[in-house]
């Protein structure tokens, strides 16, 4: 039997947060890319501390796994030009 994970899409065009408190990231989907790149910081208001994925780069329609539990937040750097829906629960 295969154990499904869901997660709550949220999508994203600029810099900004993704998810307010603790939760679980599960992954990213890239929905379109002219040299897109995010970096991700476990914070719910700034690029602050040290960024737990830097700098990568990601092409479009890609999905790239990412199983990370976050305390405070989750907050994206975005680099480029694209857009992505980030998987969170």
């Amino acid at each position: 039997m295969i154990d499904a994970v869901y997660g709550t899409p949220v999508r994203i065009s600029a810099t900004g947060v993704i998810a307010k408190g603790g939760g679980r990231l599960l992954g990213v989907l890239c929905n379109a890319s002219t040299s897109l790149t995010i970096t991700l910081y476990d914070n719910n208001s700034s690029a602050t501390g040290t960024p737990f994925a830097n700098a990568i780069g990601l092409a479009a329609g890609q999905y790239l796994p990412i199983p990370a539990a976050y305390a405070n937040g989750l907050w994206c750097v975005i680099g480029g030009i694209g857009d992505a829906t980030f998987f969170v629960n």
